[in-house]
């Protein structure tokens, strides 16, 4: 019995042959579960053996030291399992697992009813723009078609104004024009600041029709630089500004040549104020002269009989009694803005001018006057 405490694990000989048969055969799994049950005394041996029958050794304080020990199964175990039994490889089971999903049936998600209206309304919204834009583009290419001269609108009013009066040129010559302008310089009513905007037009046939810068000064006969009426472009305004109580007149040309009009504004200077001085002093009388009868083709105004001989003819001439300054401009600074100044023997100013901008040339007949309507023109720039 000594032997048998030592050596808890006896086996009878003919259970050794048996033992060894079986791991002959075949079928090693059965083979190694017959082992693994007797060696943890499983459920091979006989019910009625006694752990001391079956060679199990008791601890010394006499408690059995059988272990019964639980197979887990696992995937990796039933895959090893289906390798050994069926000759299978890993290849063969993920086929087999692939046939499987196949089978399974492909249910398709149902779409959304709502998406199906979204693409249906953006497939309509898409439609009605590309009609819409082939519309435009078909009604522009008819009106293009149809449409007959362009003919050019003329915006004169390059400055903002307060009120505007419409002088019509139809039958006026120099001396009458200058005439008009200075009685509406008189009797125009203004409060100081305000602008009065004279539009000057055509008369006849183009009767409301703005006149161009070069129109004007062909009016007015003067001797400007044929270049410098180059660079002059057909915008103008022309009108009164109100500075301590008195109306002074301003003429606003805009450029289309900055440098043609710089390097020719000199050239000017020396006949400036014979051309247009009349337009811009207050010191201006008219003079109603006689001409002999053989004058009358060159008279501004002509007096003919009832017997429709030729006479005498009598006619209106302007006066400037501003003497200028025999040394011609000068230079003067107003209001940041270089200027070219004209004044009389007495020292007062005539005429300045100032290039604004390198798009406009402002005439006028005062200091102050120049001062404000710069101010006036740089402050509407910055807010256009």
């Amino acid at each position: 019995m000594e032997s048998d405490n030592n050596n808890p694990l006896n086996l009878a000989d003919d259970e050794l042959s048996d033992i060894q048969r079986k791991l002959s055969q075949k079928k090693p799994p059965e083979a190694k579960r017959d082992i693994y049950n007797r060696i943890t005394a499983g459920p091979s041996l006989a019910s009625n053996e006694t752990p001391s029958a079956r060679g199990d050794a008791l601890n010394p304080q006499g408690e059995s030291r059988e272990t019964i020990i639980k197979n887990l199964r696992t995937f990796q175990g039933d895959m090893a399992e289906a390798i050994q039994n069926q000759n299978a490889s890993v290849l063969t089971i993920a086929l087999a697992e692939k046939k499987k999903k196949d089978k399974i049936p492909k249910v398709k998600k149902p779409i959304d009813p709502e998406l199906k209206k979204n693409i249906f309304y953006i497939a309509v919204s898409i439609l009605l723009i590309a009609l819409g834009a082939g519309s435009i583009y078909s009604f522009y290419v008819i009106q293009k078609k149809n449409a007959g001269p362009i003919i050019e609108v003329r915006s004169r009013a390059l400055m903002g104004w307060s009120k505007k009066l419409s002088l019509e040129t139809e039958g006026l010559r120099r001396t009458s024009f200058i005439e008009r302008v200075n009685t509406l310089r008189e009797t125009a009513t203004l409060s100081n600041g305000e602008v009065l905007y004279i539009s000057i037009e055509e008369g006849g046939a183009n009767a409301g029709e703005e006149m161009s810068t070069g129109e004007l000064f062909a009016l007015l006969e003067t001797g400007a630089p044929s270049a410098l009426l180059r660079s002059f472009g057909n915008e103008f305004m022309f009108g009164f500004y109100r500075n301590a109580d008195v109306n002074h007149p301003f003429l606003l040309v805009k450029l289309d040549s900055f440098d043609l009009a710089f390097a020719n504004m000199f050239s000017w200077e020396k006949i400036m104020n014979d051309d247009i001085g009349s337009l811009f002093t207050r010191r201006v009388i008219q003079i109603r002269e006689t001409l002999p009868p053989e004058t009358t083709a060159t008279s501004s105004a002509t007096t003919t009989p009832a017997s429709g001989t030729s006479t005498a003819v009598s006619q209106t001439r302007i006066v400037n009694f501003d003497t200028p300054n025999p040394d011609g401009f000068e230079d003067v600074v107003v209001r940041n803005k270089d200027a070219r100044i004209l004044k009389n023997t007495r020292g007062d100013a005539i005429l300045l001018y100032s290039f604004v901008n390198r798009d406009l040339l402002l005439i006028t007949s005062s200091e102050s006057s120049l001062r404000d309507l710069v101010n006036k023109l740089i402050s509407e720039q910055l807010i256009r």
